[in-house]
């Protein structure tokens, strides 16, 4: 009771799903470490307005735009997102998608840019979708070897309209 937990990593506000947390700095430093070299696998899932088929990767450059948004910009930080189509649901696609880079709203304004806005974004598409919340979910985490041991896996069960059935 009342130690510390360090935050490793965030989500954005109205995703759900794996967030990361260390017990101790050494621990917290190696994590951070891991995520800023991109060794760490995140997979996310995400409900999309349109037909996706087949997968891809969307590289765009990505700029704060000083207002809570962010967008595709050409002199933005270099950023990539690969995406899978898992199944559609008439005018709507699940997505499997994995960032590349660790950029802020980085899924949401890439999906956005292609015309694919996530289901139920305030910021990036439609202000309330009939589900009540966004439609992007943190399914998946992966931590590269190191002073905690081997690899680790870590998942979060997808919420009512993200799952695989």
């Amino acid at each position: 009771m009342g130690a510390k937990a360090y935050t490793v990593h965030r989500i954005d506000k109205g995703t759900s799903g794996v967030v990361l947390f260390a017990k101790d700095a050494g621990t917290h430093r190696a994590l951070s470490m891991a995520f800023e070299d991109r060794r760490m696998g995140k997979t996310y899932l995400a409900l999309v307005h349109g037909a996706m088929e087949g997968e891809g990767k969307i590289v765009a450059p990505l700029k704060d735009r000083g207002s809570g948004r962010v967008s595709v910009h050409p002199k933005g930080k270099p950023s990539g997102t690969r995406w899978k189509a898992v199944r559609r649901e008439g005018e709507r696609t699940l997505l499997e998608v994995s960032p590349l880079t660790g950029r802020r709203h980085q899924i949401r304004v890439h999906l956005y840019s292609v015309g694919h806005p996530v289901v139920g974004d305030p910021l990036y598409g439609e202000k309330r979708g009939e589900e009540g919340r966004m439609m992007l979910h943190a399914w998946k985490l992966r931590i590269p070897e190191g002073p905690w041991g081997g690899a680790l896996d870590f998942t979060a069960p997808p919420p009512d309209g993200l799952s695989f059935g």
